[in-house]
């Protein structure tokens, strides 16, 4: 995981977008003034983010 500040992240986009795709990374975008980082945004590829959600759904329909 990796985290950048939003200006960063403005001026990068790209280069941001393209480091969580191929690394298959989670990006932290954080924004000023967020010391507990509650307004924070993840970036993520969409296949990690379909890798996550299918892992939920996985773990959530397991019987106890």
């Amino acid at each position: 995981m990796q985290v950048v500040s939003f200006a960063y992240a403005k001026r990068h986009l790209r280069k941001v977008c393209n480091q969580a795709e191929k690394n298959r990374d989670i990006t932290v975008i954080a924004r000023k003034n967020d010391p507990k980082g509650q307004k924070a945004i993840v970036l993520m590829s969409l296949s990690t983010y379909n890798e996550l959600m299918d892992a939920m759904r996985r773990i959530s329909n397991r019987t106890v």
